[in-house]
């Protein structure tokens, strides 16, 4: 979402982290927020992810990169990329942010908003836009694990007969499933209540 009179520009991303986990969530979040920074790899090795700023077909505009990394660190990743690629924007996340001093290298601490990473973002760039853009609040998904196997099956052109043996249940429950799920996402039809799965990542 943006407050002012012109969307705000799009730029790719690149996420390292050794932590899995926390991969993972950011990945997850970026995505989910509909951030204008779109991820375009998330890697767990920095010399993979160095690799990747190297290649043409893969170099980010931006990369958001952890500071405590085995290896390679990331500010030995950021160094490398600032004297090879510059106009990559280099932003390092931390546990412990303000123990982190690093010329040039701005550090934020692990637990940012994706809002926060995308001000910083454009107050580098110099893209007011990214400056003005306020993360919409990510809709909990109010489905039941079954409610929503079963708006997955049909999004992939499944049968109700099909469902029904898959989940070892009438084909009436595999209608009350959907019945319930358009009732909690205040919606019409099963089409759009897999296309509000689909828009908030749920399936």
């Amino acid at each position: 979402m943006y407050d002012g009179a012109l969307e705000p520009k799009d730029y790719t991303l690149g996420i390292v982290d050794n932590d899995p986990l926390v991969l993972e969530l950011l990945t997850h979040y970026f995505v989910a927020s509909h951030a204008p920074l779109h991820v375009l790899w998330s890697l767990n090795n920095p010399e993979q992810a160095w690799r990747a700023c190297n290649d043409e077909r893969t170099r980010p505009q931006v990369v958001l990169t952890d500071i405590e990394m085995p290896g390679m660190s990331g500010r030995e990743l950021f160094h490398r990329i600032r004297t090879r690629h510059p106009s990559i924007v280099v932003i390092g996340i931390s546990a412990f942010p303000d123990s982190v001093e690093e010329s040039g290298l701005v550090v934020l601490p692990k637990e940012s908003t994706i809002e926060a990473i995308v001000h910083l973002t454009g107050m580098l760039l110099h893209d007011e836009s990214l400056i003005r853009w306020h993360q919409q609040p990510i809709r909990i998904n109010p489905l039941s694990p079954r409610e929503l196997q079963t708006l997955d099956y049909y999004s992939q052109g499944k049968t109700t007969l099909f469902i029904a043996h898959k989940m070892n249940v009438g084909e009436s429950s595999v209608k009350t499933f959907v019945k319930r799920a358009c009732k909690k996402l205040n919606v019409h039809s099963r089409t759009e209540a897999i296309v509000a799965c689909v828009r908030n990542n749920w399936i």
